[in-house]
C-alpha cells in the first residue's frame, strides 16, 4: 500500500496559510469534528480539538486519495503554541488533533471516531519537549499520575513532563501496529526553526513580551 505520499504533507507555519483551510475553535477538550463538503464553512464556529474527514464524503477512495493529481481538498489545520499537533492517517480518512496535557488526560487520541478511519500512521509535530516542560506537583498524584507518571522525570526538585512520549504511549496501547513518529523540535527552546511558544512568551520579561505575542500560534497543516 502506498503510504509514503500521504506522510509528507504535515507542515508547521508561524503564520496563517494562504488560501482556504479548515480549522476549528479549539477548547482543550476531546471532541473531534467530522468535516464534510456541506459543513466545512462552519469551522470557525465549531468547538473541537480535532478535525476528521472520510475520503468517501469527498468523493474519493483510498487509491484516489494517494494520487496527487486528484487531491482537491482544502488543508486541515490545528493551531498550537506548545501543545501537540497530531496527524492521523487511516485507510478510510485523515484527521488532525490538538492534544495538550488536558487532551491526553481526556483521551482525545482514543476518541472512538479515530478508529473509524482505520488508522495506521500518527505523526506528532513540533511541541514543547521534556527539556522545557516543567509541571507542578499535582502531576505526582492521581488522577494525573495515572496518565503521566511513566513520562515524568524529576530533575533535582522539579518535575518535567514528556508530552510527546505520553501521547505515543497512549496511541500504541490502542493501536499497537500503528507507526508513530515524533518531531523533537521544541517550541520553547528551538533556535532553528523558531516557533511560537506560549510558555516562552509568558516567561519573557514583560518589557519584551506583550499579550499579542502570547496569543501567537503555530499553524499545523495537513495538505492532501
Amino acid at each position: 500500500m502506498k503510504n509514503a505520499p500521504l506522510q509528507k504533507s504535515f507542515l508547521t507555519l508561524t503564520h496563517p496559510p494562504d488560501g482556504h483551510y479548515i480549522h476549528c475553535h479549539q477548547v482543550h477538550g476531546n471532541n473531534i469534528w467530522v468535516v464534510t463538503p456541506g459543513n466545512q464553512e462552519l469551522s470557525s464556529d465549531t468547538n473541537a480539538d480535532g478535525i476528521l474527514l472520510y475520503f468517501k464524503d469527498w468523493g474519493l477512495d483510498w487509491d484516489q486519495a494517494q494520487d496527487k493529481e486528484l487531491r482537491g481538498l482544502p488543508p486541515l489545520c490545528i493551531k498550537t503554541a506548545d501543545c501537540l499537533p497530531v496527524l492521523v492517517l487511516g485507510r478510510k480518512g485523515a484527521a488532525v488533533v490538538h492534544a495538550g496535557w488536558k487532551g491526553i488526560q481526556g483521551k482525545i487520541l482514543l476518541n472512538p471516531v479515530l478508529n473509524t478511519i482505520d488508522p495506521y500512521y500518527f505523526c506528532i509535530g513540533p511541541a514543547i519537549q521534556r527539556c522545557c516542560y516543567q509541571v507542578g506537583p499535582e502531576f505526582k498524584n492521581a488522577p494525573l499520575a495515572n496518565t503521566f507518571s511513566a513520562y515524568s522525570v524529576v530533575d533535582a526538585t522539579s518535575l518535567f513532563l514528556d508530552l510527546p512520549a505520553s501521547a505515543k504511549g497512549q496511541i500504541l496501547n490502542s493501536y499497537p501496529h500503528a507507526q508513530v513518529t515524533i518531531s523533537h523540535v521544541c517550541t520553547y527552546c528551538s533556535k532553528s526553526p523558531v516557533l511560537h511558544s506560549y510558555r516562552r512568551a509568558c516567561h519573557t520579561p514583560s518589557t519584551s513580551s506583550t499579550p499579542e505575542e502570547q496569543k501567537q500560534r503555530n499553524y499545523n497543516l495537513y495538505y492532501f
